[in-house]
């Protein structure tokens, strides 16, 4: 999350920088994304 929201890079530079592709940046920045969502929510913001 910190290389696509404060880095500014694309998924396919984090799939290269991670050697991984860019699907894989986007289901880990997804699910991060989602995982924020939840914990904001449990504590009531």
């Amino acid at each position: 999350m910190y290389l696509r929201l404060l880095g500014n890079l694309d998924y396919k530079e984090i799939a290269e920088i991670m050697n991984k592709t860019p699907t894989w940046a986007r289901v880990v920045f997804f699910r991060g994304k989602e995982k924020l969502k939840e914990e904001s929510d449990e504590k009531g913001m």
